[in-house]
């Protein structure tokens, strides 16, 4: 036994060589995305028995998201909701399970931005054209497109147009369906490829409704615009009437990283002064409904003109603003260097932490990050996406290292997944962003489509990126064969012979727990297995 246990030593310290620590559990991580709305007794009694299933099925830990953990500053938050969250995490402490709430919510910013929703990160709006009204007393929008494609009712349609870079366009269609299942959506593509996803909601039967989306150009002089049913769907749903047209000020944003100027068009130097020439501009919506919810397009309203303006009847202006474009789900991210966002994060974090015990963890949340690099305080830093969100992340790690063990999702970080070119409003390449990782962080690796060359990735083996991390594999996400053991065995297999994984977790977004104790037994199988293919294993 001396010798074996000499051998291992010696592995060991040959594993010391590469660039970070050759990680050795003791007891493999089991983690389960627990999603809860604490607002009553009974979705705590529902929550503790989730709970009591958890432990009984020999899980580790729960990574919790509840809304309370966003609003615990919030004066409009009922203090009874908080105290059924802590009455949760006490419950789940006692049932031997670590709690790792989610903070930092930098990607799915919406509850957040519910604090101040000009924190959203717009991206620019270059020119649109602005008439005065002949009584001199509105501006009313110069529209340079507006274009329908009509066919008839059918299950899918299409559109091609010019358009002009960055501007607002919006786009409307009227869906009907009958006995429909499965996903339904509106899709834009620009020159560049980046895409904005749209989900139409269709119920199983629906009358013809009018559905409303917006989105900007970017640097596209053409896009294309698809609607129907993607992937497997059963049922009948029917498109028609889509028309495009350009808008403006549509959930425009207005903070000191996100100027609004209006000028001659034909002598730009020309600027106008806002609260004299015209009077100040912003969307009541963006305060009503700072969430965004079922709401990616509405009539912002008029711009007015104050008595004294200069301008006059009759004159056509410029106009270059910032506005966010909600996407798919209603889905907003917060700016990367937004003083007032960097110190709520940090509060918001340290308020978190002390609801948990000492040195539980959280999870952050800089995950699917679709807006990133595009107002005028994030582009005066002169990076690329990623390189901001590199610079950022490390800034956000090494201010909340003093709660606990930080633990995050991979996407943003994974050039087989997010950390690219192309991904959806990001400015510039998401690529490099990896670099801001301290190896400290334990990434949260959910690239299942991918997993074996993510997790070697990060794993410290691949000399592009040689920190190695911690990794958790987050798996199972709802497949439509329900087989939790099995989904947990194939994901554990990809790992084989790769350092550094020290878990798995069961997740879910349509809180399905019905395969949690399956995927805790094949979970278990699989890690056996991935010990046995460690050279420290042998």
């Amino acid at each position: 036994m001396k010798n074996v246990a000499l051998i291992a030593l010696i592995m060991l310290a040959g594993c010391s060589q590469r660039a970070g620590p050759e990680f050795r559990p003791q007891r493999m991580e089991l983690w389960y995305w627990h999603h809860s709305y604490l607002t009553s007794p009974e979705a705590v009694r529902a929550s503790e028995a989730l709970i009591e299933r958890a432990a009984r099925a020999g899980y580790t830990g729960l990574a919790l998201w509840d809304s309370s953990l966003v609003f615990l500053s919030s004066p409009d938050w009922p203090a009874r909701n908080l105290g059924y969250l802590r009455e949760v995490i006490q419950y789940a402490g006692a049932r031997g399970l670590r709690v790792m709430p989610v903070t930092a919510p930098y990607g799915h910013s919406n509850d957040m931005l519910i604090t101040n929703p000009n924190w959203a990160e717009g991206q620019r709006v270059i020119g649109t054209r602005f008439q005065v009204a002949n009584d001199g007393g509105r501006l009313a929008q110069v529209k340079s497109l507006t274009e329908t494609a009509s066919a008839g009712p059918q299950s899918f349609l299409s559109l091609g147009l010019a358009v002009a870079p960055w501007r607002q366009y919006h786009v409307r269609l009227f869906c009907k369906s009958r006995s429909f299942r499965g996903l339904a959506q509106i899709e834009v593509y620009d020159g560049a490829d980046n895409r904005l996803d749209g989900n139409l909601h269709p119920p199983p039967d629906r009358d013809w409704t009018q559905l409303d989306y917006t989105f900007n150009s970017g640097t596209s002089k053409a896009v294309k615009i698809a609607v129907g049913a993607f992937g497997p769907h059963a049922g009948e749903l029917w498109i028609d009437r889509l028309s495009v047209e350009e808008t403006a000020l549509v959930y425009v944003v207005r903070r000191a990283g996100t100027p609004l100027r209006v000028y001659d068009p034909d002598e730009p130097s020309h600027a106008y002064q806002e609260g004299v020439d015209f009077n100040p501009v912003h969307d009541a919506k963006l305060a009503a409904n700072p969430r965004f919810e079922r709401d990616n397009y509405h009539d912002p309203g008029p711009v007015t003109i104050p008595p004294g303006s200069h301008l006059r009847p009759g004159q056509t202006v410029a106009m270059d603003y910032y506005a966010v474009a909600p996407i798919y789900d209603e889905s907003v991210g917060a700016c990367l260097t937004e003083p007032a966002v960097e110190r709520w994060v940090r509060e918001n974090a340290g308020r978190v932490a002390a609801m948990v015990l000492p040195r539980s963890g959280l999870l952050l949340s800089h995950d699917e990050m679709r807006h990133l690099n595009s107002c005028a305080a994030c582009r005066a830093k002169n990076m690329s996406a990623g390189e901001l969100l590199a610079w950022s992340f490390q800034r956000t790690a090494n201010g909340l290292r003093e709660f606990g063990p930080l633990y995050v999702w991979s996407d943003m970080f994974d050039p087989y997944q997010n950390a690219r070119d192309h991904f959806y409003f990001a400015e510039g390449t998401v690529a490099g962003s990896w670099r801001g990782v301290p190896g400290s962080v334990t990434l949260m690796n959910w690239n299942l489509e991918r997993l074996t060359p993510s997790l070697t990735w990060f794993s410290g083996d691949d000399p592009r990126q040689p920190v190695a991390h911690r990794q958790v594999i987050a798996g199972f996400y709802d497949p439509p064969d329900r087989d939790g053991a099995g989904a947990a065995r194939r994901e554990m297999a990809h790992a084989t012979g790769i350092p550094g994984v020290v878990g798995m977790m069961y997740t879910t977004w349509s809180d399905d727990y019905s395969q949690l104790e399956a995927y805790a037994t094949g979970a278990r199988e699989g890690w056996t297995r991935y010990v046995r293919s460690r050279p420290w294993y042998r």
